[in-house]
């Protein structure tokens, strides 16, 4: 290693360290995945917002789900029944949208119904009673 010897504050031989190249350090917070589809509302048309709209959806919730644009900062549910209107922001954001969708249409969501496959055969009789399903 390149460096001198430091002298810690207690008199204790620190290693060597080298100054010129920072230290890395690890963070423990799980990061966020960053789109990968690039939205600028101010020079796109309504019809290439709804295109990005739809993709940002099936690239955040696994599948397509049933919304449209209203305007350039408002989408609306088209699940049978619903039609709320969520905002997107100034930053087109959809992470409104999206807790709309697992919070009132969970069976909207990639992994809904998963688990049944795990437990056990969906056709076994004993296994409708235990989970509610007759």
């Amino acid at each position: 290693m390149e460096g001198h010897p430091v002298e810690g504050p207690h008199g204790h031989n620190l290693r060597y360290m080298d100054h010129t190249q920072p230290r890395p350090v690890r963070s423990t917070r799980t990061l966020r995945r960053i789109s990968q589809i690039r939205v600028n509302i101010n020079e796109m048309s309504k019809q290439e917002l709804e295109v990005a709209l739809r993709k940002k959806m099936v690239e955040k919730m696994g599948r397509q789900v049933p919304v449209t644009l209203v305007d350039k900062q408002h989408a609306q549910c088209n699940v049978e029944g619903c039609n709320a209107v969520i905002s997107l922001n100034k930053k087109f954001e959809v992470v409104h949208l999206i807790r709309h969708f697992n919070a009132w249409h969970p069976s909207a969501h990639k992994c809904s119904g998963t688990w049944l496959s795990k437990v056990g055969n969906r056709h076994d009789p004993n296994l409708s009673i235990s989970i509610g399903l007759r």
